[in-house]
């Protein structure tokens, strides 16, 4: 009468040691995976609590383990049937060869794993990109791109450029290397995010570069009007030019035009900047819009009032830019991908029909104005911004 009262108890107790057992394997599994994985959330503390845990669960199985071997030799045990102590003895040794081998496999694990990492760390020592991506990158070029790219502060986003030409008639700046309506007025106003990338607070110096006239007598039709920054949370700009104080070339001032500002960003601070500057071009010419940050997501918008003028546009990297026209005034090009450092953008234009003014004075048709317009500096120098 009392074996069946027995038998339950003792069921229950192989459920819970069958349950504790599971639940033991379940946790080393999980810290296993936790510890391979390179993306940890928890800190290294945290980590020691799990395996601490761990430890004690395998502790509580071991004594257990410990108790069905030694027990079914006792006693107590022997009120059970031969089978029943033959199953808990079994049980025990179970336990107990599976506690051997978690901490033998658990060791092999670590070191296995420590060793591995060991050899990464080597690796990488001695050539990162190697390591990483299986490429031999000769050292000059890999000084290129921790000078250019990895040593880079700032980020920028969301820039749009956008270009203003037309074509003047204004003695003021008549030459007479320069025929009447040879020449081309760009307005350039810029719009973009720039964002701290870094750990740590910075201060950066943003910019703003023009390329000035190969004549000195047409500098004065060049100059910088706008440089502003809007952090977040501000609903106003800050201007950092005064209205009416428009920077402008002086006496050493010879191939560009100027305008430096020492920003600070907190951790991860993004700030807007604007930019405004005119300067002048040549009818037949090419403008190169050259970033010297890294830079995402690009929008250039050449404005022509009322046409005449025939474009083009080609990014200076491995990405094609996308073409619309809204109307016959207004082009716009973008790029999705990104730019590094020192890539640029840059369009051309040249006039749908000569102007007959121009060719009046050039006395040859186009080629004589293009011959008569003086040279200007390499278009990969021209407006890093």
């Amino acid at each position: 009468m009392q074996t069946f009262p027995r038998l339950v108890e003792l069921s229950i107790v192989v459920l819970a040691l069958v349950g504790v057992v599971a639940l033991v394997l379940l946790i080393y599994r999980w810290v296993r995976q936790k510890r391979q994985q390179n993306d940890i959330k928890t800190d290294a503390m945290s980590l020691d609590a799990i395996r601490i845990s761990a430890r004690e669960h395998l502790l509580i199985v071991f004594a257990l383990s410990v108790i069905l071997v030694v027990g079914s030799h006792h006693e107590w045990f022997s009120e059970f049937p031969y089978w029943i102590r033959t199953v808990l003895k079994e049980l025990g040794f179970a336990g107990l060869v599976a506690i051997v081998l978690i901490f033998v496999l658990e060791r092999y694990s670590k070191a296995r794993h420590e060793a591995q990492t060991k050899l990464q760390i080597e690796e990488i020592n001695k050539d990162l990109f190697m390591a990483i991506f299986r490429r031999q990158i000769s050292p000059s070029v890999r000084a290129e791109l921790q000078t250019s790219l990895f040593d880079s502060k700032v980020g920028r986003d969301n820039a749009e450029v956008t270009y203003k030409l037309e074509m003047i008639d204004n003695p003021s700046v008549q030459h007479p290397n320069y025929p009447s309506a040879s020449l081309i007025r760009v307005s350039q106003s810029s719009r973009y995010e720039a964002c701290n990338i870094t750990m740590g607070s910075i201060t950066h110096n943003f910019g703003v570069y023009i390329e000035l006239p190969p004549l000195p007598e047409l500098n004065k039709e060049c100059a910088i009007t706008r440089f502003a920054t809007k952090r977040q949370g501000q609903t106003e700009w800050e201007e950092h030019i005064n209205p009416g104080e428009a920077i402008r070339a002086g006496a050493d001032d010879r191939t560009s035009l100027v305008f430096q500002k020492m920003v600070t960003l907190g951790i991860r601070e993004n700030i807007e900047v604007a930019t405004e500057a005119y300067f002048l071009k040549n009818l037949f010419d090419t403008e190169v819009w050259c970033s010297m940050l890294p830079t995402e997501k690009l929008k250039l918008a050449v404005i022509v009032p009322g046409g005449g003028l025939k474009l083009d546009a080609t990014a200076n990297n491995s990405s094609k830019l996308k073409y619309r026209k809204r109307d016959e005034s207004l082009h716009e090009w973008s790029l999705d991908n990104g730019m590094l450092p020192h890539q640029s953008v840059a369009f051309w234009w040249s006039p749908a029909k000569l102007p007959q003014n121009v060719t009046e004075v050039a006395g040859k048709g186009m080629d004589a104005v293009i011959a008569s317009t003086p040279s200007l500096p390499s278009t990969t120098e021209r407006n890093p911004l």
